[in-house]
């Protein structure tokens, strides 16, 4: 799934977000509406257009009358674009993809920084301080989603790190997509000051979730796995600020190496001292970024753990907690975990190779990583 392209910027002095059309679709009346066009452009162009993105070149495609518009030509990929999407189109000519239509599985990208530093994070943490540019591009970002938007994530980095400007991004959703169910992915360290999870609940977003990884029931080893000193015990008290408020906690406990032998502790641990949260995911490992380059100290045969896991996974479910298996192919587990498998991988990420085209449980199975280790194909195998 391509989530960004590129060509050539003339007249774009500033970030731009806008929804894509077409010029034979219906155009909305979203104030922030970029038209996709290969073709030359008419010469009374609607006041809601305020972009333009294109295959072809400058000169062959604009008239002289629209020369103040801004525009991206030479665009490669313009297919992957669909009506209703919503980019940003960045002065260099890059173009992201902030928000697709057809997916169920969009997030609001708020940094690349980060206070942890975790020996499998997928998209390692950057130093650079994007979170001013981030922010302007977001808070409109959120005025164009479709106000019937189901669900939406937080994501980054760290977005509490984003502090006051995480209560008026939040303010903002409240405004704009009333009935969205939101969920922010968060390591829960800033939560540990109560004053700042007062005010992210005095927002009133009906239906908040925290998701937040514990990596293990043994501080040093959750501190060493974040790469942060003290990251156990602000992750326990943020965790503990949320139960005061009765937030919604879903807790994620990443199967690799380093903690897969004492997963009944860790579960055990969640049911003695977290007994509120409301959800435990069980996940498997994306090999990219940091995860790719420590696979020697995280990867594991995953065979060779069944009886942790299922001791794991039925311990916290008989207990009362609803628990799931994300990002595990159902083949590599035995049919009595089945029911506790999600199709959980985002679409863009998701890949299905030969031998899962005979499976009969395809369709519920998430699949693999775009990103998955190739010693690890040779463990798919379709069910009869």
């Amino acid at each position: 799934m391509v989530l960004k392209i590129s060509g050539i910027p003339i007249n774009i002095k500033s970030p731009i977000v806008g929804e894509i059309s077409r010029l034979n679709s219906h155009i909305s009346t979203a104030p922030h509406l970029l038209i996709v066009e290969d073709f030359k452009l008419p010469s009374n162009l609607s006041q809601n257009i305020i972009g333009v993105l294109m295959r072809d070149n400058w000169t062959k495609s604009i008239l002289n009358e629209n020369l103040n518009v801004p525009v991206v030509e030479s665009v490669q990929g313009l297919t992957s674009l669909n009506d209703g999407d919503i980019v940003v189109i960045n002065t260099d000519g890059i173009i992201n993809i902030l928000y697709r239509k057809s997916s169920n599985h969009n997030a609001i990208f708020v940094t690349e920084k980060c206070n942890n530093y975790c020996l499998m994070c997928s998209q390692p943490p950057k130093k650079k301080d994007d979170i001013d540019y981030l922010y302007k591009i977001n808070m409109k970002l959120i005025e164009i989603i479709p106000q019937d938007v189901e669900f939406l994530g937080i994501t980054g980095g760290e977005p509490t790190l984003l502090g006051k400007k995480l209560i008026t991004l939040l303010e903002k959703i409240k405004t704009f997509l009333k009935g969205v169910r939101l969920d922010i992915l968060t390591n829960a360290r800033a939560l540990s000051d109560i004053v700042f999870v007062d005010k992210i609940v005095n927002v009133g977003i009906n239906n908040l979730s925290f998701c937040v990884p514990l990596f293990s029931d043994y501080y040093l080893l959750h501190d060493y796995i974040s790469q942060s000193k003290n990251a156990f015990s602000q992750t326990i008290t943020g965790l503990y600020n949320l139960a005061r408020y009765q937030q919604k906690v879903e807790i994620r406990v990443i199967l690799q190496k380093l903690t897969i032998d004492r997963l009944a502790k860790i579960a055990n641990y969640i049911y003695r001292n977290l007994p509120f949260v409301n959800h435990v995911a069980f996940m498997g490992l994306e090999y990219r970024g940091h995860a790719r380059s420590n696979k020697n100290i995280l990867n594991f045969d995953l065979k060779d753990f069944i009886h942790q896991i299922d001791e794991a996974v039925n311990m916290l479910s008989i207990s009362g907690i609803n628990t799931s298996i994300y990002n595990i192919p159902n083949c590599y587990l035995p049919e009595n975990l089945w029911k506790f498998c999600r199709k959980s991988i985002s679409d863009w990420k998701n890949i299905y190779i030969s031998e899962c085209q005979k499976c009969r449980l395809r369709q519920d199975c998430c699949g693999l990583f775009d990103s998955h280790l190739i010693d690890h194909l040779k463990d798919i195998k379709s069910i009869a």
